[in-house]
């Protein structure tokens, strides 16, 4: 929660968070703009991008590199059960994917939580899960910290902001990289997101597919 009092040009105020309170400070600028979202995070020159980790529900090991996800465009978004914008952006991923996940995509949660322990992480995400309807993958990733999940994924220069939405090709390679999320709240810009995040998955979807692809997902 962000609470603060606006006088003339100046903002100040402090953010309250479960775990802390720090001020703020602020000066309008008419010419202020976020920065670009696809730029943020970036993937690291020759280091594939790849992991292993639990099911956040049966503990079983899931990869990348697994069957399920071969030759298919894969969407990993890095969350947390915590994170109210990951949750916003659960209630756009979890019915896009259940009305396209025939055309050959799926979809990885890799969740960070408060504590390293899978037991804890299982029962709030089975709370997320239920809420939005989740179908696809929910993997435990282990403990948001300020260094280990940049320490679990080493492709990407860093990870700081969740969510952070990993777009992978058909072949393996990563498209892009987008940090962060306007959710519903935002207006406009969740508008112009959503027909954006329509339009560029219907590309990578859409990319050519060899022939003995194109009958594995006929299948």
């Amino acid at each position: 929660m962000f609470k603060g009092k606006v006088s003339g040009n100046e903002l100040k105020g402090e953010q309250v968070s479960a775990r802390s309170v720090n001020p703020i400070a602020g000066t309008r600028n008419a010419q202020a703009v976020l920065p670009d979202a696809y730029s943020l995070t970036t993937m690291k020159k020759g280091v594939p991008f790849a992991f292993t980790f639990p099911d956040a529900f049966t503990g079983k090991p899931v990869s990348l590199n697994d069957p399920k996800y071969r030759d298919k465009v894969v969407i990993v978004t890095i969350m947390g059960s915590w994170c109210h914008n990951c949750m916003d952006e659960a209630a756009l991923l979890s019915p896009w994917y259940e009305a396209n996940k025939k055309r050959g995509v799926e979809i990885i949660g890799l969740a960070f939580e408060y504590k390293n322990d899978p037991a804890f992480a299982k029962a709030r995400l089975e709370t997320v899960k239920k809420r939005y309807q989740i179908g696809y993958d929910i993997l435990f990733a282990g403990i948001v910290d300020a260094k280990h999940p940049s320490e679990a994924l080493p492709a990407l220069s860093e990870v700081s902001v969740y969510p952070t939405t990993i777009f992978v090709r058909r072949n393996g390679e990563v498209a892009k990289v987008h940090t962060g999320y306007s959710g519903p709240a935002t207006g406009q810009y969740y508008e112009e997101f959503v027909k954006e995040f329509t339009t560029e998955m219907d590309q990578l979807i859409n990319e050519s597919v060899s022939g003995e692809t194109k009958q594995r997902l006929n299948k």
